[in-house]
């Protein structure tokens, strides 16, 4: 039975962000092409993609990174806001982190082991 119940949280795991994620995108491309009536198929994508990317150009310019900063800090003051935004935020920086060609190395000291008995507790 523990095996049944772990197959079926790893199903969960696997299926609810991408049904989640394939659901995001129909209903953007359905209020794209609705808002729009475009007459062509697909040009709801296209659109939807230049928007993205148009949005990304601006939000990675210098004069709007104190905009950006300034949202994120007004989000961070509303509490149901922020904890939505913020695992949002969190997955999504997992899945497109930006890699650059060095790697981050850092040090770790091991002090001596410090021992206690019951008696020091």
């Amino acid at each position: 039975m523990k095996k049944l119940t772990k197959y079926f949280f790893e199903g969960l795991i696997f299926l609810v962000p991408a049904l989640v994620t394939v659901y995001a995108i129909y209903f953007v491309f359905a209020k794209v092409d609705g808002v729009f009536k475009f007459k062509v198929p697909g040009l709801g994508f296209v659109v939807t993609i230049a928007t993205i990317t148009a949005i990304g150009f601006v939000t990675s310019n210098l004069l709007t990174k104190r905009l950006v900063a300034l949202f994120d800090r007004t989000i961070q003051r509303l509490p149901l806001v922020r904890m939505i935004y913020t695992a949002v935020k969190d997955l999504t920086g997992a899945f497109v982190a930006r890699r650059s060609g060095s790697t981050s190395r850092f040090l770790v000291r091991l002090s001596p082991a410090v021992r206690f008995s019951s008696s020091d507790l």
